[in-house]
């Protein structure tokens, strides 16, 4: 879907945060809001002077963020979950399965891969089939020629860490209709303006564009899903009645996706989520997501006027996110790299190219000191 062409956040989601001037680097971690860090603080003080609320307090809070998940992604309640990380989540769901084979590119972030190749180690699914894309180009007629009527799920980002490439969702559904559709969104949830409906499984931690902080993830599972998952990786507070001391174990798995927990959940991380996604829905994921697409171009803009080598998979802004890599012919992306710390702009490398990544909070100081250390 395009973005409409707004390049401005409102006053009052800028006003929220405090990253210096120089900071690119949103795809690695994005500096969570002042809403965010306060929900957290004040959630740790009640830790920190508990009272006979606290046990009713973690329910009501745990509860709040499924709330706001749900509503974040336009599903229902019972279908939205929490977990500590993007891997945590995958894990969950990886050893759930049984049996089959699982497709998932080559080149995804290594949060994407283990938890399949573990679930093969461990016996979970018969073979893991990899797909190799050198264009970087994950499109659905390449994910189709893997899947056969033995694979049991795709796995795949909505957005490639290394060049902002954004995969077609429902085009990956049409792919694999019979496969559970696994899609890692951390590289694109609070950036990106799009359905997310035709996945069966989403998951995304809460440091990069959601802007929650650490130890916090959002999880979405379909009816289906929740069907064909075992519950491997369940744990005591993924089982009915699990304060119930006396009744033995084990005891059936919950039949929602508050099923998806080992042990205890990252209650205080949730403070801050839901923090941020209503965070999120007051400024306008719309607004957002066109905000962020201005400013990937201008810096796009500002490296090719020095001379920069782009890397493009992408051919539309349909399949664009935040992320933009380059290079200069004859430089090391490594000293560039260090040449523009040096000068406090604060950027990554990623697999021999330098990655830039603006958010709709990037300031025109921001760009203006990324042209001058060029």
């Amino acid at each position: 879907m395009s973005a409409r062409v707004d390049v401005t956040a409102p006053p009052s989601y800028l006003a929220e945060f405090s990253e210096p001037a120089g900071f690119l680097n949103f795809a690695g971690v994005g500096p969570p809001s002042r809403r965010a860090v306060d929900a957290t603080t004040s959630f740790l003080r009640l830790l920190q002077e508990p009272d006979a609320s606290l046990g009713a307090r973690f329910t009501e809070t745990l509860d709040a963020s499924r709330r706001a998940v749900a509503t974040f992604l336009g599903t229902r309640f019972e279908l939205a979950g929490l977990a500590f990380s993007t891997g945590d989540a995958l894990f969950q769901v990886a050893m759930g399965l049984r049996g089959g084979n699982v497709v998932v590119p080559a080149a995804e972030f290594p949060a994407n891969l283990y938890p399949w190749i573990r679930a093969q180690e461990f016996g979970r699914v018969d073979e893991v089939r990899f797909l190799d894309v050198p264009d970087g180009r994950v499109t659905p007629a390449r994910v189709a020629a893997l899947v056969d009527d033995r694979t049991v799920a795709v796995a795949l980002s909505l957005v490639d860490f290394a060049t902002g490439f954004v995969v077609d969702v429902e085009g990956m559904r049409a792919a694999a209709p019979n496969a559970l559709l696994v899609v890692d969104a951390i590289q694109g949830l609070g950036a990106l303006s799009i359905r997310l409906d035709a996945a069966d499984v989403v998951v995304a931690g809460g440091q990069k564009w959601l802007r929650a902080g650490m130890g916090i993830a959002l999880l979405s599972v379909s009816e289906r899903a929740l069907e064909r998952l075992a519950p491997t990786l369940v744990g005591w507070l993924g089982v009915s009645d699990p304060f119930d001391f006396v009744a033995p174990h084990p005891r059936p798995a919950l039949p929602d996706a508050g099923r998806f927990r080992v042990s205890a959940p990252p209650v205080v991380g949730a403070t801050a989520l839901t923090a941020a996604l209503g965070l999120i829905e007051e400024a306008g994921l719309g607004v957002l997501h066109s905000t962020i697409l201005h400013k990937v171009k201008q810096v796009e803009e500002i490296v090719r006027s020095k001379g920069g080598e782009v890397l493009t998979p992408w051919q539309r802004d349909e399949e664009r996110a935040g992320i933009l890599s380059f290079r200069f012919p004859g430089l090391s992306p490594a000293e560039t790299v260090g040449r523009l710390a040096g000068a406090g702009v604060v950027i990554s490398e990623r697999k021999g190219w330098i990655r830039a990544s603006p958010h709709a909070t990037t300031s025109p100081e921001t760009l203006e000191m990324l042209a001058a250390a060029l």
